[in-house]
Order: structure tokens, then C-alpha cells, then sequence
């Protein structure tokens, strides 16, 4: 299969993207932040589901798009729709394990990094070893364990020549033994009738005190267990004898207590509200403000009238003008000079005298002094305010202003309707709390009140504890044979003398065995007859041993030369690959032996454990790419996420040739936010740059 197209419409950081894929290598080129990893994500979410957790971007139900890919020599798409995929799911990819998936196919640098799955058995012994290899490294173990096992490393390591030589040994040492006896056994019968009678003697004396002894040590090992178990049992009497509490008691009370607490509190929530309301009263106390609240309300109810007066024109005097004399007396001589001197007909020097006469008239009454009045609208607000400033004083409001004494008074007011709202609820909370009080307290009368019933709640848990007590002692007194509830016996020790018996046996016992070997051949004749066996078998040992070191040595030569010459397919092309990363400085080491993966530089063999993280980047990606070639059969499309960062320049290039190689066999997706990589790759056939930027994508083709 080939990837042409991803369409994202939501995933992760992703809207609406389009983006276009050739048939072999594309690079996914953008600074970080861009949306590399989260295309790589999705591509590997519809292709290869995970259920792993932690994955970046984080699931959403809103995840959507679809992937359209060439299989066949047909199109087809795979729709991911609210984190469901749907469509026909490619062969190659059909039944892959997530977790090989994304450490083989699409990695980014922390899964290039995991050997597990390359090391794995099935894939060692399937790409990266010649056939029958992978039993070769068992074999080789098989028969150096039978080198150890046979002859040993070293003198004093366990072995079968090694113990064959021990015992053999013994053997002559025991013979030397059994053939320098030499005293009569006529004297050694004599000593032995006489230990005899003294051993039996001792142990007469001894036997009776031996079994007093026995049980005085039994009845002394529970004297303190019979004296616990009496002060249990005295306890247990003390505790009986007062109040108990069961456990529906204690849920009572529990439930009893939890009530008084929620009456409590509402009680108390109430209350304070009542005393904030009582804040907004001098000193706290509402009485006097209740005891002139008709009063109050009076000069409140005249409030609006009283804004209103106060906007209207206060009163304004006017004084007489003194121009009105003088200007009255010149207009009248005006009048009668124009009656006089204006030449003409009488009728116009009679009206020109008229209009001076009406103007002289005019100027005297209107510069008259005077003012306009408005006395009782004065007089009201004077009242009005004094009253005001009384009913405050009453109440206990400090002097200030009219308006102020004003807003004071309406605060009284709101605040004397608040409490007369709340007190139903006051008293209706003070009656629920003490109901639920009373109930609490008829509870605790028969335990004599709070005190008496936690000392109830103590003494019932002490009882249960030493009845448990009892219990463990009285069975502890049974399992070593007495009765709990009857007296010990009385019994005292008596001295016995142990050593005499016991010395008196050793020595009976050491002239037994002298008896029976001066007797006593068999023992003599079965330890020479051992010793040719031992010698016989010692041959065989040591033929057995000389073929395991030739076999370990034969297969040693073989390997040396068989796989010096045959290499599998995947190796050989994981060594390819690794040489033009590495500027062949390193190649793989194929030898089977080795249970690692290992590589060769200049002739000298390194381990996982001896390589450098821009080494082991190297070579794991030269095995993956090769053994996902092999496993995906060149169908399945190949992701890598940053895999080449740890690469110095020169091997970046040489990873740029040989990705380029790989991609005309199959499918790669490289992203990365190196530029010097995008720009090496730009140039090449057949390779595809996919410019990522945080606000579109934009794809360059180039052939």
C-alpha cells in the first residue's frame, strides 16, 4: 500500500488540513509547535489503533479525517470519525501489534531506542540470524555446562570428577582407620558390661525426676498466662458491671449529634444576620428607634416633598433704583419742552408730550424697589427640617445635614423591617435547635450526659478488646494441656544429673563401634570394593569431560568460519544500511554465539552497553528499517518522527542516502525540524518536501 492523501478536519492542535503524499520518501519539514507530530500520530491512530494511555495529542470524541491510500492497484480511504475508524483496513497492517507497530513502522526517537522488540526470539531467530543460528548460542551453553558440570573449572568447584576425587579420599583414610585396630575385644567386653550397669543405674535415678522436671517447666511457662487471664476476667467484671453502648446506640447518637449541629448552624446564620441588621442602630440597640418609629415614618413619608420644595426659587428682594427720580423728572420736561418747541401741527407736539409723559410714568414704576415673595415655602422647609433634625436627635443620630439625617433614618427603617421579617425565622430556628438539643439530651440521660456517654463508648470498646484477650489466653493455656478455669498443679523441681548419664553413653557408644570394627570386616571389604568403583567411574569422568571440550571447541572452529561467510538477507541489508550511516566506520556482527546485537569497528566487537547514543541510533534504525522491510514485505508504510536528531552532520547524510535507497522499496514518512536535512533531501528524486507551518501546509512535489 502507498499513503496519497491525509485529510485532518479535528485532531489535536489540527484543523481542516490537506495534505498530499508521493509514492516514496516525504519529508514533514516545520519548526516545532507546527503539527509534525500530531499528522504522525494520526496516521498511526487510524492505521494501527493503540490503547495505550498518555499518547500525545490527547483522544477527543471530535477526532476526524481519513487517510486515502493506493492498494492493489485501487483507491480507497479509512474515515476516523469521532475517534471510531471505519473503511477496509490494508492486509499489511491488518492484525500488526500496536506496540511492534509503533517501535518498528512508526517510531519516534524514544521507540528507536527500544531493542525489545528486534531482540525479541521469533524476530532474531526469523530476520537476523542464518537458519539454525538461533540455536547455536543454547548449544554452545549446552556444552559448556557439561564441561563444568563434568570436570570443573578449577579444584574447588563442583563437579563429578571433583567429587569423585573427595569421596575417594575418604574412602583411604577410612581403610587406614579400620586396619590400625588393634586392642583385644576380651578387655573391650568387660569395660562394655561395666558402662552397661552404670548407664542403667543413672538412668533409674533419673527417670521419675526427669518427668517431674518436665511438667514443673510446663505448669511455670503458664503462671503468667493464669495470672493475665485473672486480671482479664476482673477487668471484664469491672466493665460489665457499668453502661454499655451498642451499635445502633452509636448510630443514634451520631445521628442525634449531626442534627443539633445543622440546627445549630442555621439557628446561628439567622442570628447573625439579626445582629447585622442591629449594627445599622446606635449603640446596637433598635428600642429607641421602635419607640419613635411613627415619627420616623412621618418625616420619611414627607421626603419627596420636601426634595421637591427645596428645588423651587428662594425669596428675593428688590431695592428701590436711584436713577427713578431723576430719570421721571427729565422725561416730564422732555414732555412739556416738546409741547412747546416742536414746531408743527398741535395734534403731533400733543402726542410726542403724551409718549414722554406715559414713558415718565412707566420709568417711575417699574425702578420702584420691592420683592418677589414666596414666604410660606420658606417657613414649610424651616419646619420640616427641624423636625427632621428632632426625630434624629431622638433616635440618637449625630447632627449633619437634613439629606444625611434623612438617609440615616430610611437606613432605621429598612433595617426595623428586615428584623421584623426575620424574627419568625429566628424563633422558628430557635425552636427547631432546641427541639433537636432536647432530643440529644434525653438520649444521653440514661449515660448521665455527654461525658458519661463517651466513657460508655470506651468501656464497651475495652470490653470487646479484653473478651478478644480473654479468648487468646484461655486457648493459649488449652493447646499446652491445662484448664483454664482450674487451678495449677503444685510442683517442684528436682535436680537431676544430665551430664553423668550423658557422658556415660558417649563412652558406651565409642567402645560399641571399637568392638564392631575389631569384629567387623564388612565395613573394611565394602570400602575397598568402593574405592575400584570409584576409580572405574573416574575413567569415564574423564572421557566424558575430554568430549565435551572437543565438541565446545569443534563448534567454536565452525562458527568462526561458517558465519564469517553466510549472513541472512535482513542483517546483510541492515549492515548496508548502517555502513552508509556510519561512513562504514561500523557493521553488524552476525556471529550467533552472541545472544546481543552487536557491531564491528576496525575488528574490535562493541555491545549494546559500549555503543554511544548517536551509535545506537545508527544501528537501530538500520535494523528496523531492514527488518520492517522484511515484515511489512515492503507494503507497509514506514514513520519516523526526529530519528535522526542524535546523527552527527556527515552520518545525517549518509542516513538521508540510505533512506533514500529504502524508499524506493517502501512508503517513508520523515518529519523532522532540521532545515540542513529538508534542504539535502530537497534535491534528491523521487523525494517529497511537506512544508509544515502552525497556520497551513503547503506540499512541494518534486520529480
Amino acid at each position: 500500500m502507498r499513503i496519497r492523501g491525509i485529510h485532518i478536519d479535528v485532531f489535536g492542535g489540527l484543523r481542516e488540513r490537506d495534505l498530499e503524499l508521493g509514492p516514496g520518501l516525504n519529508v514533514f519539514y516545520g519548526p516545532n509547535e507546527s503539527g509534525k507530530t500530531t499528522v504522525m500520530e494520526f496516521v498511526r491512530t487510524v492505521l494501527v489503533p493503540s490503547n495505550k494511555r498518555n499518547l500525545y495529542p490527547e483522544r477527543s470524541k471530535k477526532d476526524s479525517g481519513s487517510i486515502t491510500y493506493e492498494d492493489g492497484g485501487s483507491q480507497k480511504t479509512l474515515v476516523l470519525d469521532r475517534g471510531s475508524v471505519s473503511g477496509e483496513v490494508p492486509d499489511c497492517v491488518s492484525g500488526l501489534d500496536p506496540e511492534l507497530y509503533r517501535s518498528v513502522f512508526a517510531m519516534d526517537l524514544n521507540g528507536l531506542n527500544d531493542m525489545a522488540p528486534v531482540a525479541d526470539d521469533e524476530i532474531r531467530s526469523r530476520f537476523l540470524t542464518v537458519p539454525g543460528g538461533d540455536r547455536v548460542p543454547a548449544l554452545l551453553e549446552s556444552i559448556e555446562d557439561d564441561v563444568s558440570g563434568i570436570a570443573g573449572k578449577t579444584a574447588a568447584s563442583k563437579s563429578e570428577l571433583n567429587a569423585n576425587r573427595g569421596e575417594l579420599n575418604s574412602l583411604y583414610s577410612r581403610i587406614a582407620e579400620l586396619r590400625s585396630k588393634a586392642e583385644s575385644y576380651s578387655e573391650l567386653k568387660a569395660k562394655e558390661a561395666e558402662l552397661e550397669e552404670e548407664l542403667r543405674s543413672i538412668s533409674e535415678s533419673n527417670g521419675s525426676a526427669q518427668e517431674n522436671n518436665e511438667l514443673y517447666a510446663r505448669v511455670e511457662s503458664q503462671r503468667p498466662a493464669f495470672a493475665q487471664l485473672a486480671d482479664l476476667k476482673s477487668r471484664r467484671a469491672q466493665l460489665s458491671s457499668g453502661v454499655t453502648v451498642s451499635q445502633e446506640e452509636k448510630e443514634t447518637y451520631s445521628r442525634l449529634s449531626g442534627d443539633v449541629a445543622e440546627r445549630s448552624s442555621s439557628y446561628n446564620a439567622v442570628n447573625e444576620s439579626r445582629k447585622d441588621l442591629l449594627k445599622k442602630f446606635p449603640g446596637g440597640d433598635d428600642s429607641i428607634a421602635r419607640s419613635n418609629r411613627d415619627a420616623v415614618r412621618g418625616v420619611l413619608d414627607r421626603r419627596s416633598e420636601y426634595m421637591s420644595r427645596r428645588s423651587r426659587p428662594l425669596e428675593v428682594k428688590q431695592p428701590p433704583s436711584k436713577i427713578r427720580l431723576p430719570l421721571t423728572v427729565i422725561l416730564l420736561a422732555a414732555a412739556v419742552a416738546s409741547f412747546v418747541l416742536i414746531p408743527g401741527d398741535v395734534i403731533v407736539r400733543a402726542t410726542a408730550s403724551a409718549v414722554l409723559v406715559a414713558a415718565a410714568a412707566g420709568a417711575f414704576l417699574l425702578l420702584k424697589g420691592g420683592h418677589t415673595s414666596d414666604s410660606g415655602n420658606a417657613a414649610w422647609l424651616q419646619r420640616y427640617e427641624s423636625e427632621v433634625s428632632s426625630v434624629a436627635g431622638r433616635c440618637g443620630i449625630q447632627p449633619s445635614s437634613t439629606e444625611r439625617q434623612l438617609e440615616v433614618l430610611s437606613d432605621m427603617e429598612s433595617s426595623m423591617s428586615g428584623l421584623d421579617a426575620l424574627k419568625g425565622s429566628l424563633n422558628e430556628c430557635r425552636m427547631e435547635k432546641m427541639s433537636a438539643e432536647n432530643r440529644l439530651l434525653g438520649f444521653l440521660t440514661r449515660f448521665g450526659g455527654e461525658e458519661g456517654y463517651r466513657k460508655a463508648v470506651r468501656d464497651s470498646e475495652e470490653l470487646a478488646r479484653v473478651d478478644s484477650a480473654i479468648y487468646s489466653v484461655r486457648k493459649g493455656i488449652s493447646d499446652s494441656g491445662f484448664d483454664p478455669d482450674s487451678p495449677l498443679p503444685e510442683v517442684s523441681r528436682v535436680d537431676v544429673d544430665q551430664a553423668r548419664g550423658a557422658d556415660t553413653g558417649r563412652e558406651l557408644g565409642a567402645l560399641r563401634e571399637r568392638m564392631k570394627a575389631v569384629l567387623d570386616t564388612d565395613e573394611l571389604d565394602s570400602c575397598i570394593d568402593r574405592c575400584y568403583m570409584l576409580r572405574r567411574d573416574q575413567q569415564n569422568i574423564l572421557r566424558r569431560g575430554a568430549v565435551a571440550m572437543l565438541s565446545s571447541a569443534i563448534v567454536q572452529e565452525a562458527c568462526d568460519g561458517q558465519y564469517s561467510e553466510v549472513r541472512p538477507g535482513v542483517v546483510s541489508t541492515a549492515d548496508r544500511y548502517l555502513g552508509m550511516m556510519t561512513m562504514d566506520s561500523y557493521h553488524l556482527d552476525t556471529d550467533p554465539r552472541s545472544k546481543t546485537i552487536q557491531v564491528v569497528s576496525g575488528g574490535v566487537i562493541k555491545g549494546p552497553k559500549q555503543w554511544s547514543t548517536g551509535l545506537r541510533a545508527q544501528v537501530m534504525l538500520s535494523i528496523k528499517l531492514a527488518v520492517a522491510k522484511e515484515l511489512g514485505s515492503g507494503e507497509v508504510p514506514v514513520l519516523l518522527d526526529d530519528v535522526l536528531l542524535p546523527f552527527d552532520s556527515e552520518r545525517k547524510d549518509g542516513a538521508c542516502r540510505a533512506l533514500v535507497q529504502v524508499s524506493k522499496e517502501m512508503q517513508i514518512l520523515l518529519f523532522t525540524c532540521d532545515e540542513r536535512i529538508a534542504s539535502k533531501l530537497g534535491g534528491s528524486e523521487d523525494v517529497s518536501i511537506i512544508r509544515m507551518r502552525p497556520e497551513r501546509c503547503y506540499t512541494l512535489f518534486i520529480y
